[in-house]
């Protein structure tokens, strides 16, 4: 699996080493971030219950994690790997080796696909942030490359996730500084040693197993979101409109963007399970055994599609039905406004009338009963007033004009 070392290879091992020789090494601080948002802070001891350095190795002869301070430890300055950590091929039990490399530089990248002989292809898009999920069956080993997320600022953030399986180890390369995954998964490592063998296989499970599981979580809070947003649907005023609305969008967004990365997985899950019933397996059991992993993976993965897409029909709905509820409020609005003006434009025009009245018997003429007398005539005309108003009040009523 290693390679001889040549002498322009010999140089770049001397100048990296040169590099990062007098660096100090301080214990690694990452602010993770949780599922609503909020950071914490984890310092880390070199143990198995805690993020250790960029470089950790799982060995096949070792129930423990090993924290490798600098690249130096796992190539030698020939090139070739070591001989102490790395096994060409599997031990009897099938027990398998893993390096997990966090934000390898590409220096580190090249140093260590010349090593493990990995192909040029290989290299490249581990260096280029292949784009694509994507899987790659090779002579001595297959590659995978899967996305992951973490949320920032309400959005989801992706990083790629490399994973090289060969028939001794796996190789993985996580591009991002706070990822959970690998220390999940040497977690979870640490509970089982004592009930089974960590093959290649499946270490490579628990890496994509624990990536499925992260979204897990997210379609989990998707789905509480969902329902307080069908809820407060019902229960919202109009002028809460633009803060239910911008609710709804921003969680549309979301399921988007947690479809469109689960989309591909599925088929990647599919692919994995026919290269390995291409692959001769070494023990009937364990090939079996890894297929029913991937198989149960690959059921989560199906289920939170059609979980998202229903939630995404949920919210489309609440949406639809909030906007027809404002359409309602406001043609109601505009009803009661408009009886308003009616009985307004009614309630002037009886007094336009009384109004005739009074400019008839108020110009500037002689008008009847202007030399007579006593109040018989004003209370005559008042009389007329008030029964004119009247009549014409209870009319409006009749014809529900007011």
């Amino acid at each position: 699996m290693g390679t001889s070392g040549s002498e322009e290879l010999t140089v770049q091992f001397s100048e990296y080493h040169t590099l990062h020789k007098y660096e100090e090494q301080e214990p690694y601080h990452s602010d993770v971030l949780d599922f609503t948002g909020t950071l914490t802070r984890t310092s880390t001891n070199q143990s198995d219950t805690t993020p250790s350095s960029r470089f950790n190795f799982f060995p096949a002869t070792s129930p423990t994690n090993i924290p490798i301070s600098t690249i130096s430890d796992l190539i030698t300055p020939d090139g070739s790997l070591n001989d102490h950590l790395f096994t060409p091929t599997p031990s009897k039990d099938g027990a398998a080796w893993w390096l997990d490399i966090t934000n390898p530089t590409p220096s580190e990248i090249h140093l260590i696909s010349t090593a493990f002989s990995l192909h040029p292809l290989t290299e490249q898009d581990i260096k280029m942030s292949e784009a694509r999920e994507r899987i790659e069956l090779f002579k001595n080993y297959y590659y995978i490359c899967f996305h992951s997320f973490y949320p920032y600022n309400g959005d989801l953030r992706e990083f790629n996730a490399h994973v090289i399986v060969f028939p001794a180890g796996t190789l993985s390369f996580i591009f991002h500084n706070d990822s959970r995954h690998s220390f999940n998964v040497r977690t979870r490592m640490a509970r089982l040693r004592d009930y089974m063998t960590f093959t290649s296989d499946w270490i490579c499970y628990a890496i994509i197993d624990d990536i499925i599981d992260n979204f897990t979580h997210l379609t989990t809070s998707i789905d509480q979101e969902t329902n307080t947003l069908e809820d407060e649907v019902s229960l919202s005023r109009t002028t809460d409109s633009d803060t239910l609305l911008l609710q709804i969008h921003l969680c549309r967004q979301k399921v988007m963007s947690t479809t469109r990365l689960l989309t591909t997985k599925s088929s990647i899950i599919k692919t994995l399970i026919k290269i390995h019933n291409l692959i001769p397996p070494t023990t009937t059991s364990r090939e079996d055994d890894f297929k029913l992993y991937l198989g149960d993976i690959q059921d989560h993965v199906i289920t939170m599609i059609s979980n998202l897409k229903h939630f995404d029909e949920v919210l489309l709905r609440s949406r639809a039905s909030y906007l027809a509820q404002i359409s309602v409020e406001r043609i109601k609005t505009k009803n009661q406004i408009f009886q308003t003006i009616s009985k307004c434009a009614t309630i002037s025009a009886i007094l336009v009338s009384v109004n005739i009245i009074c400019g008839l018997f108020g110009m500037n003429v002689r008008v009847p009963g202007q030399m007579t007398e006593g109040v018989s005539w004003w209370l005559g005309i008042a009389g007329v007033v008030l029964a004119g108003m009247l009549v014409s009040t209870i009319v409006a009523k009749r014809k529900k004009l007011l």
